[in-house]
């Protein structure tokens, strides 16, 4: 005897996949079109959040050691300073 196995639910989720992937593409079309084309970033801004940016006491822990960078880190987050300042 051969038991046939039909999988009624195959076509509706192949439907399903390739109405997504429809939906997906034209999203990705209309963010680029509407938000990305002509999109510029603002140096000013990004160089002012970058200097504010506290892990870059980082590379200070290589030469000063840890414990201090900590201490700069933190002394600089509690007085709104730059690492540099």
């Amino acid at each position: 005897m051969v038991a046939l196995d039909f999988n009624t639910m195959k076509p509706l989720i192949t439907v399903s996949i390739l109405d997504s992937i429809n939906l997906m593409s034209k999203s990705i079309i209309s963010f680029t079109e509407n938000l990305l084309k002509g999109l510029k970033p603002n140096i000013e801004n990004i160089k002012k959040h970058m200097e504010r940016n506290l892990i870059s006491v980082t590379k200070l822990a290589q030469i000063i050691g840890y414990d201090k960078a900590e201490e700069f880190a933190i002394k600089a987050h509690e007085t709104n300073k730059t690492i540099k300042e």
